[in-house]
């Protein structure tokens, strides 16, 4: 019965630690995606002003991107 108890206990904890865990790493790799491609992006975002992001909005023309990389296969040609 206290096995029982203790696992209930740990996988509520768990539970609870979970969805903080996942929006700190949201967070991260949102603030690396701007810092990389927020100069480039036509949406202009303010990263302080965004919770828990869910994705990072980009916008911007394949011409931008092919001259970015130099690979133009790697952008289906658009």
């Amino acid at each position: 019965m206290r096995s029982e108890f203790i696992t209930r206990l740990i996988h509520a904890a768990v539970s609870q630690s979970l969805p903080i865990a996942a929006g700190v790493r949201r967070r991260g790799n949102f603030h690396f995606l701007h810092r990389e491609l927020g100069s480039i992006n036509k949406l202009r975002i303010d990263p302080d002003s965004v919770g828990t992001p869910f994705c990072y909005p980009f916008r911007t023309n394949p011409a931008e991107l092919r001259g970015a990389s130099g690979d133009e296969a790697m952008h289906g040609g658009f």
